[in-house]
């Protein structure tokens, strides 16, 4: 018999889950906890090689790290809540924060230009059926600060792609903070490929 499955089923692991690939993406990290529990001489090692993973075992699976079913404090709408997001972020790094702000600039300016739009007329949030048949609920304050709250520099999870403007706000961060800028910690694939791609131009 397969070790590994007989492992997660005396773990009681549902079958659906009971497969192991890379650990350390949105989804994925919530099955950190198989790893250390089925694998605990590769768990140490993981540990000892990967910072922050032992914190991510612990709550992959709460709303400090599970971006879909994150809260916002109740008494904030969720625009308000985008404010004290980038409020907050500025307070260490003004130059991401004006990121943002000029990547959700241009999401609101596209709403103005098509559908004659105001900033006061985004919703707060919308139903996936309303954002499935009408653009206009696309774009919600709910969505928004979710994708702050990923890191998700070039607001990929709001159909935006990795732009040239986006390049260059990257190396302004990383002139701010120099060796202690992580790349591989943002979900996008884009952002995580800049490193490479501008390895000479930047770590010369």
């Amino acid at each position: 018999m397969n070790q590994f499955y007989e492992k997660c089923c005396k773990l009681g692991i549902p079958l659906s889950l009971m497969r192991i690939c890379q650990p350390f993406g949105l989804h994925q990290r919530r099955s950190l906890t198989m790893y250390a529990a089925i694998e605990p001489a590769t768990w140490e090692k993981i540990v000892k090689r990967v910072s922050g993973v032992n914190f991510g075992m612990l709550y992959a699976q709460t709303s400090v790290l599970r971006h879909f079913k994150t809260s916002k404090p109740a008494h904030m709408t969720w625009k308000e809540y985008v404010v004290f997001l980038l409020e907050s972020i500025g307070l260490v790094s003004p130059t991401l924060r004006d990121h943002y702000y000029r990547k959700i600039k241009i999401l609101m300016d596209y709403y103005e230009t098509n559908f004659g739009m105001s900033i006061a007329d985004i919703v707060d949030e919308a139903k996936a059926a309303d954002r499935k048949y009408d653009e206009k609920f696309w774009h919600n304050w709910k969505g928004i600060a979710r994708a702050i709250e990923k890191n998700d520099f070039s607001l990929s999870t709001r159909q935006y792609s990795f732009t040239q403007a986006d390049a260059k706000d990257l190396y302004a961060i990383y002139d701010d903070y120099k060796g202690s800028l992580n790349f591989y910690d943002s979900p996008n694939r884009a952002v995580r490929e800049f490193k490479k791609k501008f390895r000479r131009k930047i770590w010369s």
